[in-house]
């Protein structure tokens, strides 16, 4: 609920914007957000004042202010020299911590995207290592394979040669017997 104050006096008007705020606790409270308007700036605004106040002696001033909107101050006073308001105060160091809370949680933001950039590249990393030592075992693996595969098949190429040959040999040798033995018994039968 947007709340509305207005304060006439000799230095001139004032016209204070404030927010009525319900807090977590549920009582109210009115946190302003300080707008001053002096009648020497309305004035100003709609060009019913040729020349500033800070350029018009003080006997034209107090003048003037006789003469416009019933004896308004038209002169603007310095807002260094004054205390704030409380409110005020405690508005603008709320705000001063909103802002470096804002700016921390901006900076950690960034800090997390930073670290999980790094933990994503680390992680790539070791995982494409651990790839290229995978590869490399199996290509290992299989060279080594290949060359016994080609060791077996000359082995077996190599004992099947001499299989046969022995084959070979115990062949002829058990048919040079059977001929031994048919020639022996075929001698034996032509002798009787």
């Amino acid at each position: 609920m947007l709340v509305l104050s207005v304060t006439c006096g000799l230095e001139g008007v004032k016209i204070t914007c404030g927010d009525l705020r319900r807090t977590s606790v549920g009582a109210e409270t009115l946190t302003f957000i300080r707008l001053e308007i002096t009648i020497l700036e309305l004035l100003a605004s709609s060009e019913k004042l040729r020349t500033p106040a800070s350029v018009l002696r003080p006997s034209q001033v107090a003048h003037d202010c006789r003469k416009t909107l019933d004896g308004f101050a038209k002169r603007v006073k310095s807002l260094s020299w004054r205390p704030g308001d409380p409110l005020t105060l405690e508005r603008e160091r709320q705000d001063a911590a909103r802002d470096k809370v804002l700016e921390f949680t901006r900076e950690q933001r960034s800090c997390d995207v930073k670290n999980s950039w790094l933990q994503r590249s680390d992680h790539q990393f070791l995982r494409r290592t651990v790839d290229r030592r995978v590869r490399a075992a199996v290509a290992h693996r299989e060279t080594h394979v290949d060359q016994r595969r080609r060791r077996f098949v000359h082995c077996c190429t190599e004992e099947k040669q001499a299989k046969m040959e022995e084959r070979l040999k115990t062949l002829r040798e058990r048919r040079e017997r059977e001929r031994q033995e048919l020639v022996s018994e075929k001698l034996e039968l032509q002798f009787r």
